[in-house]
């Protein structure tokens, strides 16, 4: 009976340290628990934490490079800067050069203007010294052709025809000479040099006769006559240009070629002829040979009459009976713009009534 109590309270104690130890293990289960629950929440912050720094680590990342390109672009600013200065300081310089050329350009025009001007005088004292020597050059030709034939001082001329009649032979046609040679103006081939192998011959046989009393030609009651042209240019090239004052010293390309016929009275007069046979003749000139090139190498001037003016003493030239004939060659290069090129004038003739 009393092991038995012995044991009953032994039992009664082991249950109670059973009891205790159960309550302490449902303590520690509970503070495992809540230390589970602290390392779950431990390891979350941390895993936040390293988020948090990688985070910070990117964003110090961009602001190093942030900082990086901030310091590239002020050493770019600084560059470019630094070049608009330098541009600057040439716009200035440029413009200190444009004003330099500027007064120069002025001073150009004002020497342009006093050149331009002392050009036209100058031109204008030419064509008045080429009016005044063709006024000498046909009193030389009054005087020699009419003063001393009235005075019997025969002159070249006449001394060649009396040779002639010595001879026992007469002349065969007027013959021509060259005639306003200061107005001539030089034509040019292709290549700008000038050109020198253009002859003109004539013939006027048709119509004339010669007689020895007045020691020349005549023409009877003022019946028509002929003229031929011969043109000798055979290396004439089919471009050729002409230098002239009235287009600034410039070769200029000719468009064609006109010839002209026409009588000269004693007092340095002229008329124009009559042509019975104008068919392929220039209508705005009755007695011309109007051509792109000289071509053909030769023109026949067929029918020519002396104007109605002349035949009835009411022209200016008629006052006296002795003519020449003079034949012009022209270069047209615009349709109002002609150019002598090379005229010839004709021994004396009488027309007798």
């Amino acid at each position: 009976m009393e092991v038995n109590n012995i044991l009953h309270a032994k039992i009664t104690e082991l249950e109670g340290l059973l009891t205790a130890e159960k309550a302490s293990n449902v303590s520690l289960n509970e503070n495992l628990d809540v230390l589970g629950s602290a390392l779950r929440k431990q390891s979350i912050m941390r895993g936040v934490l390293e988020e948090t720094l990688k985070n910070s680590n990117n964003h110090i990342a961009n602001l190093e490079r942030q900082l990086h390109e901030e310091r590239v672009s002020e050493n770019v600013q600084a560059e470019i800067h630094a070049s608009f200065s330098n541009l600057q300081e040439d716009n200035d310089n440029l413009r200190a050069i444009c004003a330099e050329l500027r007064a120069q350009l002025i001073d150009l025009g004002k020497l342009r203007g006093e050149i331009i001007l002392e050009k036209a005088n100058c031109a204008i004292l030419e064509e008045e010294l080429k009016l005044k020597d063709r006024k000498i050059e046909h009193l030389k030709w009054t005087v020699e052709y009419f003063q001393e034939a009235e005075n019997e001082e025969p002159d070249d001329h006449n001394l060649e025809t009396l040779q002639i009649q010595n001879a026992d032979c007469e002349p065969k046609n007027i013959r021509f000479k060259k005639f306003e040679m200061k107005d001539w103006n030089s034509i040019y081939d292709v290549h700008g040099t000038i050109f020198n192998s253009l002859n003109l011959k004539f013939d006027a046989d048709q119509g004339f006769l010669w007689d020895n009393t007045f020691n020349c030609f005549i023409n009877e009651h003022g019946t028509s006559f002929e003229v031929t042209i011969f043109l000798e240019a055979f290396e004439v090239p089919r471009h050729v240009f002409m230098k002239v004052q009235h287009y600034n010293n410039k070769l200029v390309p000719i468009r064609g070629f006109r010839i002209d016929i026409t009588v000269l009275g004693g007092d340095n007069t002229e008329e124009s002829i009559d042509c019975l046979a104008a068919a392929e003749l220039d209508p705005a000139h009755p007695c011309s040979f109007v051509s792109q090139k000289l071509s053909p190498n030769r023109l026949d001037f067929q029918r020519l009459q002396f104007p109605r003016v002349i035949l009835d003493g009411c022209s200016p030239i008629a006052s006296r009976n002795e003519f020449r004939l003079v034949a012009r060659l022209y270069a047209s290069l615009t349709d109002d713009a002609d150019f002598l090129i090379q005229s010839h004038v004709s021994d004396r003739f009488i027309i007798l009534m």
